[in-house]
């Protein structure tokens, strides 16, 4: 049983820095058989991309490339085709079969798309599964962390972080690391309470006593002015 599962969602991932963020934060694993890959429909040409080789290709198949799915067909992979009209989107599907499978640490590679809704969804199905695993989203444009008891957050002194309540008020907010630190507090969504704090070290850690919480890192922007909080 693979304890961590990476699930790669989207195909539009074109930076080096994106495969950058995906090192970091791919958890250190002792063998092969540690990490089960799983590619959510298009996700496959996004784990190719970043040299992954995809255990389970599942979805309803509709925005992957012929070839590439005539390919994993020919090289035995898993695939798991789901009809078009469904009640699950392809990466909801993909977190459940990562959690019946044992998983209990996530990392979401999604390669983006031009659909904003798909992205919120996204974001949202996957801190979803914290209830159950570990869960770190990579994009190309940030990595989020989903913080339901205590994670640390990894990066370089000035990076950004901002913190936001998922799915109701999130309790006993505690930091180190952060210029602007919070000891016990409390978050409600709607609030701009927790958004553009930074980093002070490379590594902080954020603690809650109830809820769940989103801690975002945007992409660093070096030469792109500071936002004011």
């Amino acid at each position: 049983m693979s304890t961590t599962a990476v699930v790669t969602v989207g195909g539009d991932v074109t930076t080096v820095l994106a495969l950058t963020r995906f090192a970091a934060h791919l958890p250190d694993v002792s063998g092969p058989d540690d990490v089960h890959v799983i590619a959510a429909d298009q996700g496959w040409a996004l784990a190719h991309r970043l040299d992954l080789d995809v255990d389970v290709l599942v979805g309803d198949l509709d925005s992957i490339d012929a070839a590439d799915l005539a390919r994993a067909t020919d090289d035995g992979i898993d695939v798991r085709r789901h009809p078009r009209d469904k009640d699950a989107t392809d990466l909801d599907l993909a977190l459940d079969l990562a959690l019946a499978g044992g998983a209990r640490r996530l990392v979401v590679l999604d390669g983006g798309g031009p659909r904003f809704d798909h992205q919120v969804a996204n974001v949202l199905v996957a801190a979803h599964a914290s209830r159950l695993a570990e869960v770190t989203m990579v994009t190309a444009d940030a990595v989020l962390t989903v913080v339901t008891e205590g994670r640390a957050l990894h990066g370089d002194p000035g990076d950004l972080v901002t913190l936001l309540p998922l799915f109701g008020r999130v309790d006993g907010i505690t930091s180190t690391g952060l210029l602007h630190p919070l000891s016990g507090e409390a978050l409600v969504p709607g609030t701009s309470r927790g958004v553009s704090n930074e980093l002070v070290a490379p590594l902080a850690r954020v603690t809650v006593d109830g809820g769940t919480l989103l801690a975002i890192q945007p992409a660093p922007e070096r030469t792109t002015p500071r936002t004011p909080r």
